[in-house]
This record gives structure tokens, C-alpha cells and sequence, in this order.
């Protein structure tokens, strides 16, 4: 499996994820997915709030 490039940070409930992940999926066919590390807020809230801590360092 190939090193992940880009973290995409989503939530459930969020019409920007989805619309983001059906371009991913859809109109891009899934072709950068292999390169995409999704993280959903709610399944790893932890790892969610230190990113954000870092960001906001």
C-alpha cells in the first residue's frame, strides 16, 4: 500500500465532507484514494484535537 499524502479530516454529519467525498469517489473515480488518509472526528477524537492543537500552535 502506498504512503498516504493528504489527511482529510471529516465528520458525520458535515454536506462539505460528502460533497468532497463524492468528488473523490465519483467524478475523480476513486483515483487519489490510495494517497488519502480519512480521519472522521467522531470515530478519533482524540487524534482530532491534537491535530487542531498543533494547527493552532
Amino acid at each position: 500500500m502506498a504512503e498516504k499524502k493528504v489527511l482529510m479530516i471529516t465528520q458525520t454529519v458535515c454536506p462539505y465532507c460528502d460533497r468532497a467525498k463524492m468528488v473523490l469517489n465519483h467524478a475523480l473515480e476513486g483515483k487519489y484514494n490510495d494517497q488519502i488518509e480519512l480521519l472522521v472526528r467522531e470515530d478519533d477524537q482524540k487524534r482530532f484535537d491534537q491535530l487542531k492543537q498543533n494547527t493552532n500552535s
